[in-house]
């Protein structure tokens, strides 16, 4: 399973971004992105401008960035046929996959999107500045299995970091999502 971001191949399809309700929450707190680059990304995504001309003319910005804010629930496509059949391009490979050439199901990529984001939140919450590493992993996970995996580590660190009982909590927190 992929996100509905991986399928998009950005030089065939041109993708015109708009920010969530949650990205004008992130501007003011900049409690999820801490890189700079990133952060003027998110500002200057308007729901007009293409992801391709954003790439040109913001220095230090990559698609990565891109797939970054749209794992945390921050930016969604629009103005795009995203219905359309699409080469799945894995996050770290520029070559189409060999399992699909059609875009994964919405629905899925939406439970694996939110996973991501309750994750990166009990990371912010629990860990800090200590979870950075962590929280990179979390918006680079591709998958369902990919994020069990970072789950468990962060259930790991907010227990040593924090003790039994706010694991707990933590475990509690992603059990429905797993």
């Amino acid at each position: 399973m992929t996100s509905l971001c991986s399928s998009i191949d950005a030089a065939k399809l041109t993708v015109i971004w708009v920010k969530t309700e949650a990205a004008k929450e992130e501007l003011k707190s900049h409690a999820l992105i801490q890189q700079a680059a990133t952060q003027n990304l998110l500002r200057a995504i308007d729901g007009v401008k293409p992801e391709q001309l954003l790439l040109k003319y913001l220095p230090g910005v990559t698609p990565e960035d891109f797939r970054l804010l749209y794992r945390l629930l921050l930016i969604e496509p629009t103005g795009a046929d995203l219905s359309a059949e699409v080469p799945t391009v894995s996050p770290r490979s520029s070559a189409p996959s060999k399992e699909s050439s059609v875009a994964p199901d919405p629905a899925a990529a939406q439970g694996t999107r939110h996973l991501a984001l309750v994750m990166t939140r009990l990371v912010s919450t629990h860990l800090g500045l200590a979870g950075m590493a962590l929280t990179t992993s979390i918006g680079k996970a591709a998958t369902v299995e990919e994020l069990r995996d970072l789950a468990r580590q962060l259930v790991g660190q907010i227990e040593a970091r924090n003790g039994e009982r706010v694991a707990a909590d933590a475990l509690k927190a992603l059990r429905g999502l797993l």
